[in-house]
C-alpha cells in the first residue's frame, strides 16, 4: 500500500512540514488529551481522592491541576506526533524554566499542601487531644504548625526548582 498522498506535506509549521498523517495524530493526542482532563474532574475521581482523607478544597484544586496538567502534556506530545519537535527540557522563553520543571514545581507543591494539611489533622485529632488543652487552643496550635510546615516546604520545593529566594 502507497502512503505517500497521506506523508506528502501539506503545512510548513515553524520550519517543519506537517502531513495528514500528522494531523491525524496531532488530532488523537489531543482528543486522548481532552478526554483525560475530563476524566481527571469527574465524580468517580473525586472520590477515589476523598478516600486518602484530602479535604474537598484540595481536592478540587488537585483535580483542576491535574485535568489542566494531563491537558498540556497530550498537547505537547500531539504537536511532537505532527511533525513539529517541543523539548520537556527547553527553557522557555523568558523564564529559565523547562515544562519539566513546571510541572515538577506543580506536583512538589500539591504535595506540600497536602501534608501540611495532614500534619494539622494529625495535631488536633490526635496530638492535642488528649493534651486537656481547650479544643480552640489545639486547633490554634495546630494551625500555627501547619502553616510553618507550609511556609517552609514552598521555600523548599522553590529552591529545588531553581527559583532562589534569597537576597
Amino acid at each position: 500500500m502507497d502512503f505517500g498522498l497521506l506523508q506528502k506535506p501539506l503545512l510548513h509549521v515553524f520550519g517543519h512540514d506537517v502531513s495528514f498523517l500528522g494531523i491525524v495524530a496531532f488530532v488523537i493526542w489531543f482528543s486522548i488529551g481532552v478526554f483525560a482532563a475530563r476524566a481527571l474532574q469527574s465524580d468517580v475521581f473525586r472520590r477515589f481522592l476523598s478516600r486518602f482523607k484530602i479535604e474537598t478544597n484540595l481536592i478540587a484544586i488537585l483535580t483542576t491541576i491535574l485535568s489542566l496538567a494531563a491537558l498540556a502534556f497530550f498537547t505537547v506530545n500531539a504537536v511532537n506526533a505532527a511533525g513539529v519537535p517541543l523539548s520537556w527540557n527547553a527553557p522557555l522563553p523568558g523564564v529559565t524554566l523547562s515544562l519539566f520543571q513546571i510541572f515538577l514545581l506543580i506536583a512538589l507543591l500539591i504535595a506540600v499542601f497536602w501534608i501540611s494539611s495532614r500534619t494539622k489533622r494529625f495535631l488536633f485529632n490526635r496530638f492535642l487531644a488528649k493534651s486537656g488543652l481547650d479544643r480552640s487552643l489545639q486547633y490554634a496550635i495546630a494551625q500555627i504548625v501547619s502553616n510553618v510546615v507550609l511556609i517552609v516546604g514552598i521555600f523548599i520545593v522553590l529552591d529545588n526548582a531553581g527559583i532562589h529566594l534569597g537576597a
